[in-house]
This record gives C-alpha cells, sequence and structure tokens, in this order.
C-alpha cells in the first residue's frame, strides 16, 4: 500500500512539475512587414523575426510544440498570456515561414481574422465601419507570437506593432474582384 501511495505522489509531482518547464530562448524580436485584405475579416500579415517561430523547440532540440499563433489587440490591451482572452482581436496561425538571404531573419506569414469577443449577440465579426471608429485614436496595434508546447509553459515574443494607418487602409479600400464581363459569343475564343 505504501508503494502505491509512493507512485501517486511521484506521478503527481511529475505533472504539477511538467507544466512548469520553460524553453530558455529569449523572446524573439518581430517586425511588421504588411498586412492586405484577403476577403471578409480575413487579413493577410506579413512580419519578420529573428528567430525560426515555427519550428522553434525543434530547433533548440526539444519536442512537442503544437502550436503557432500571432494575436493583435485592436483596443490596446496587452494582456496576451494564453489563460486571458482579448476582447477585440486579430489572431491567426503563423503558418508560412521563408529565410531571407543573408539576413539571419525569417519572413513569417499569417492569415488573420478580426474577432470581437465582447459581443453577446452570436457574432463574433466586427463591421470595417464600426473597427475603423475604434482604432482611429490608436497610432499602434499590438500584437504577440504566442508558441504552445507540451509540457511547457507558453513562449511569448516581443510586441510587434503595426501602424494603425496601414490596418484601416486596408478595411477603407479592400480588394474587390472586377465586375463580371461577358464577352459576345463572336468574340469568345474557341479550343
Amino acid at each position: 500500500m505504501n508503494l502505491r501511495i509512493c507512485k501517486w505522489l511521484l506521478l503527481s509531482s511529475f505533472l504539477m512539475c511538467s507544466s512548469c518547464l520553460h524553453l530558455d530562448v529569449p523572446p524573439a524580436r518581430l517586425e511588421f512587414v504588411s498586412i492586405n485584405h484577403a476577403f471578409s475579416s480575413l487579413y493577410d500579415l506579413r512580419f519578420t523575426s529573428d528567430r525560426n517561430l515555427i519550428d522553434l523547440y525543434e530547433v533548440h532540440g526539444q519536442r512537442g510544440q503544437i502550436g503557432t499563433s500571432i494575436h493583435c489587440s485592436l483596443k490596446g490591451d496587452l494582456n496576451f498570456s494564453v489563460e486571458h482572452q482579448i476582447a477585440l482581436e486579430a489572431s491567426g496561425t503563423v503558418s508560412e515561414m521563408r529565410l531571407i538571404e543573408g539576413d539571419r531573419r525569417y519572413e513569417m506569414f499569417a492569415r488573420i481574422n478580426l474577432k470581437n469577443h465582447a459581443l453577446s449577440d452570436g457574432r463574433e465579426w466586427v463591421r470595417p465601419v464600426e473597427l475603423v471608429q475604434i482604432l482611429k485614436p490608436q497610432e499602434y496595434i499590438p500584437c504577440k507570437v504566442v508558441i504552445t508546447a507540451f509540457p511547457y509553459v507558453a513562449y511569448y515574443s516581443r510586441v510587434m506593432y503595426i501602424p494603425t494607418s496601414r490596418f484601416i487602409a486596408q478595411l477603407e479600400n479592400p480588394r474587390v474582384a472586377p465586375s463580371r464581363i461577358s464577352l459576345k459569343p463572336s468574340d469568345q475564343p474557341r479550343s
């Protein structure tokens, strides 16, 4: 019976300490490159990093990386912890990366989605007109990359600032497809 209790104590102490593991890597420095309207409430965000964020744990000899995401606070909330939900945010998964030749920096790509978690009417999307009014008093939009890995605590980059004017320009002038053009039957190419 005593051996069984020791096993449980050993197992529980291992599980409690496993959430204390940290990746001993300084926070990555991020720099904004561009933001473009993709469609609906989705935007393509490009930024650079001084670290490979998609394979960060593997590069440092560790396993268990679950995901790499970026979170931007559209109302100035600077609490990016995993336990906290930002009320008005733009977030997405960092899905592509390329090494910038001769620079030792990485260009990252993420498709971010605008969400308003504070609304109680069942919709999370934000109307561009409303968002422009919210963003106009701000000069910058703060963002952080968050990487989760088992059994480590979350890894956070340094704060990256997106110029609000660049984001508003995409909100006010989204790319739209040209109007449909129909050719006369005589002008249609034949195969």
